[in-house]
């Protein structure tokens, strides 16, 4: 990971909480790709949510106790992930202003400290893979949101800062912004199926509402003297 010592601070930086390489001889085989293995993983704790037969303590207070630790430790094991996000995002934006706060090498570090940690170079990435819900929340179709936050992370988010790191190379070219557009599109709609299964949770719960605080990220800025096409 790039070492952030003397790297200055973007705005708004410090939130806890892309194409990616363009596909050739070297494409990874289908079973080997991170949007298949979060995919399968989604079924798989589905389909166990569905066979389980769940104990007695089903008292609604130890449910809306149990979601809210659930949801706390899914927070610390995205937040790097997220906050790397944050953070190249805000860094890029500050290194376009007309009179830029940051040098755009800057936001080429952030950026690569986003992709490590969207990555499974990070444990807590790794242990989505491994999450579980309490059995006392699967009645409430909340099996399958760590494997639905960790295609956010490892896949959707990882290939967002693939591509901002292509704009970047390519100073904001309109063909990878426009690609990194594309991208964000399916980031945002995939933090949506997280949110939404959540919610539906605390209702039918009577939880009070307490969403993960991912990253929103809006189209991004062209340079001084760029254009879209």
């Amino acid at each position: 990971m790039a070492d952030t010592s003397e790297r200055p601070t973007p705005a708004g930086a410090g939130l806890g909480g892309t194409g990616a390489a363009a596909a050739g001889p070297g494409r990874l085989p289908w079973y080997r790709r991170r949007s298949w293995l979060w995919a399968v993983a989604v079924v798989l704790i589905v389909a166990v949510a569905v066979v389980l037969d769940l104990p007695g303590r089903n008292t609604p207070a130890l449910r809306r106790t149990d979601l809210a630790n659930f949801i706390s430790g899914l927070d610390t094991q995205v937040g790097q992930c997220n906050a790397g996000l944050h953070d190249a995002l805000s860094a890029y934006r500050d290194a376009v202003l007309p009179r830029p706060k940051l040098p755009m090498s800057t936001a080429a570090g952030y950026t690569a400290d986003g992709i490590a940690a969207c990555s499974f170079t990070n444990s807590g990435i790794v242990a989505l893979g491994s999450q579980q819900a309490p059995r006392t929340l699967l009645p409430f179709g909340v099996g399958s949101i760590p494997a639905q936050l960790g295609l956010w992370a490892d896949y959707q988010a990882f290939t967002t800062l693939q591509d901002l790191k292509v704009v970047i190379a390519e100073h904001g070219a309109p063909a990878a912004i426009a690609i990194f557009d594309t991208r964000v599109a399916a980031l945002d709609a995939q933090r949506s199926r997280v949110e939404d299964q959540i919610v539906r949770a605390e209702h039918r719960m009577g939880a009070k509402p307490s969403l993960l605080p991912l990253t929103d990220v809006s189209p991004l800025p062209v340079p001084a003297g760029g254009g879209r096409t």
